[in-house]
């Protein structure tokens, strides 16, 4: 478990991997460098993104809801437990006074785990009711539309991908080039390196101020 005063804290969102697991810039005590907490959702599992066996159904969708609602905001993170076999932490963030592992459950973007002794979000019956709802209504992970599912389940090429020719690399570069692109911000690496991004100003201003302050 982590220490007491790492339990609860503040920080800036830096990036969301998925629909249930983000970084989140942790300001350091004094004028130390700012620390990184990967943080998953505890009790929770978003649809798997993986560029080797392909994303799930949804796995993209659930990541832009949470990364549209998050990025680049100043959250409250609460830790709830560790499992050190994994090296992962688990809790929860609130956002403007909604918790998001609650907003992710509702959208139907994230099914709740079986509950393992400690390992266990401290609003598991409230998840499990949300999901209650999220499945009646079908939205999401819990639709029974073909299309929709369909839909969801496009896979996501990256350049870097093996199936991915230098001809059809050429043939894209050529059909937005000096174009304005509509494109999502999906990791910043520094206040000078951004990839896939489109309005990076005022986050960086965003984050800058933060990490001044």
């Amino acid at each position: 478990m982590a220490s007491a005063d790492a339990q609860v804290g503040q920080g800036l969102v830096k990036e969301v991997q998925s629909g249930d697991c983000l970084t989140i810039l942790v300001r350091s005590k004094g004028k130390g460098p700012a620390k990184e907490l990967t943080l998953t959702f505890a009790s929770l599992e978003a649809p798997r993104l993986s560029r080797r066996n392909g994303d799930a159904p949804f796995a993209q969708q659930a990541r832009e809801f949470l990364r549209s609602r998050c990025a680049g905001k100043i959250v409250t993170f609460n830790v709830e437990y560790e499992v050190p076999t994994i090296g992962r932490t688990f809790g929860t963030i609130i956002l403007d006074g909604e918790d998001m592992s609650h907003a992710v459950v509702e959208a139907g973007f994230a099914k709740v785990k079986p509950a393992r002794g400690d390992e266990r979000s401290g609003s598991y019956d409230e998840l499990l009711a949300l999901q209650a709802n999220a499945e009646a209504a079908g939205v999401g992970i819990w639709s029974k539309d073909p299309k929709r599912i369909a839909a969801a389940s496009v896979r996501i090429r990256d350049a870097g991908d093996s199936d991915v020719s230098a001809a059809e690399l050429a043939r894209v570069f050529n059909e937005i080039n000096n174009k304005p692109v509509d494109a999502i911000i999906e990791y910043v690496a520094t206040t000078e390196s951004v990839l896939r991004e489109s309005q990076v100003f005022d986050w960086q201003c965003i984050g800058e101020q933060y990490l001044d302050d």
